[in-house]
């Protein structure tokens, strides 16, 4: 699959930029994210807040998005999830919680952490179970307590 995308490496960043807004498709989308990923961060961050808040593409799409942009700023990709209008599906959210839980962002806004629970429990109980391995390493790891 490298070799067929080996040409976005050859992109200018304003061409790189132009893939990613007209989102033509997904595969190259990503490409063209994570190259442009290695040029300018702030950019790549902008962009894929964008693609995030807008629920763009599917759910695994989304989850690849979310990889590329999280550790350039997390606080403000958490920020842009909450501020969508859709919910996040089972896999965006299973991959969030694997992701937060691995990292162990110790000074996660609680609002944060809420927010993702509650998108959980908006889950029906087979999406949930698609899902539980995530959901128990998350509380564990957030020592997350339900009163």
């Amino acid at each position: 699959m490298e070799d067929e995308y080996g040409y976005i490496r050859d992109k200018s960043t304003e061409e790189l930029i132009t893939i990613i807004e007209k989102e033509i498709d997904m595969d190259v989308t990503v490409e063209a994210m994570i190259e442009l990923s290695d040029r300018d961060e702030r950019k790549t961050l902008e962009l894929g807040i964008k693609l995030l808040k807008n629920n763009e593409g599917d759910t695994y799409f989304q989850a690849m998005i979310f990889d590329i942009i999280y550790s350039f700023d997390y606080c403000k990709v958490l920020e842009c999830l909450i501020g969508r209008k859709d919910n996040i599906e089972a896999y965006l959210i299973g991959h969030i919680m694997e992701i937060m839980a691995i990292r162990g962002e110790k000074e996660v806004h609680s609002g944060y952490i809420n927010y993702i629970i509650k998108q959980y429990c908006l889950l029906d109980a087979n999406e949930k179970n698609k899902i539980v391995e995530q959901y128990n390493d998350f509380v564990d790891e957030f020592k997350v307590s339900f009163k």
